[in-house]
């Protein structure tokens, strides 16, 4: 049996892709959450939670021992030597994950979300690649009113990432999230019929 078609989705902080997958997921698309796995390895009782507090110091954890994933992403942003650190730790980790995940999945085509897409090099193992659109200005909005941090720190982040440029010219589709989440939700039903033709599964009513 073929395996699923596999999207590689990705896009900036605060550009939309959890709502993007979420959308996809609703319409019956399984999606594999680089986050979402990454925040399975770093829980109390992940496996990796030792040798990322070993790697760091007990700097990036709470008063019980927990990682503190503020602290981990202030320190992560401003240190390029812990992110290296924790990159080279966790990155392999998740995308060996994404890939057993994968294996197990019958669909015409799945979503790979991972937001360093690029700077990680996994887009040259699936079949294409969506990018999820915004200004700059309503990331840096976006991020700060979701995570509750200043704007000089989603700036940091944005800055550590391939520019919004290099990004756009690497996708085979590019979603501009920049009003309602209605248009979002419309534009992505659009796209899934597209990749049903591009993968010639017949589409289920």
């Amino acid at each position: 049996m073929p395996r699923p078609y596999k999207v590689g989705l990705t896009g900036g902080i605060g550009s939309g892709k959890s709502v993007a997958a979420s959308i996809f997921s609703g319409l019956g698309i399984p999606v594999l959450d680089a986050d979402q796995i990454s925040k399975e390895l770093t829980s109390t009782s992940g496996p990796v939670t030792s040798e990322i507090i070993q790697a760091l110091g007990t700097g990036v954890t709470d008063n019980t021992g927990k990682l503190d994933r503020s602290t981990l992403r202030q320190l992560i942003f401003t240190d390029i030597s812990a992110r290296i650190k924790l990159e080279a730790i966790l990155h392999p980790l998740i995308y060996n994950q994404m890939l057993s995940k994968y294996a197990g999945l019958s669909a015409p085509y799945c979503i790979f979300c991972i937001p360093l897409l690029f700077e990680t090099g996994a887009h040259t193992n699936l079949d294409r690649v969506l990018v999820i659109d915004c200004p700059v200005e309503l990331q840096v909005e976006r991020a700060c009113h979701r995570d509750n941090v200043s704007p000089a720190l989603i700036e940091k982040i944005i800055n550590s990432q391939i520019s919004r440029e290099q990004r756009l010219e690497s996708a085979d589709d590019v979603l501009v999230n920049d009003g309602r989440i209605e248009t979002l939700n419309s534009k992505i039903h659009t796209l899934h019929l597209q990749y049903l033709k591009l993968v010639n599964k017949p589409l289920v009513m």
